[in-house]
């Protein structure tokens, strides 16, 4: 992570604890927002939708199973 320094001015009167902390709080809303939306997840992690196609695991595990059987004979 970086760091990015500001330096503004402002009048006398403000008490600059008070202003930080706000100005971290806004910050730190606009870097971590509560919600995300499901595009920008994506963006964010490089995930992309991928077409699966289903695939019947029984009828895999019984050919499997005929297999090692013919071998064992």
């Amino acid at each position: 992570m970086k760091v990015i320094s500001v330096k503004l001015e402002v009048p006398e009167w403000v008490d600059e604890e008070k202003f930080v902390a706000r100005l971290k709080r806004m910050a730190e809303k606009m870097i971590y927002p509560e919600k995300l939306s499901a595009e920008e997840v994506r963006e964010i992690f490089g995930t992309f939708e991928e077409e699966v196609e289903p695939v019947d695991v029984r009828e895999k595990e019984k050919r499997r199973i005929k297999w090692l059987y013919s071998i064992l004979q």
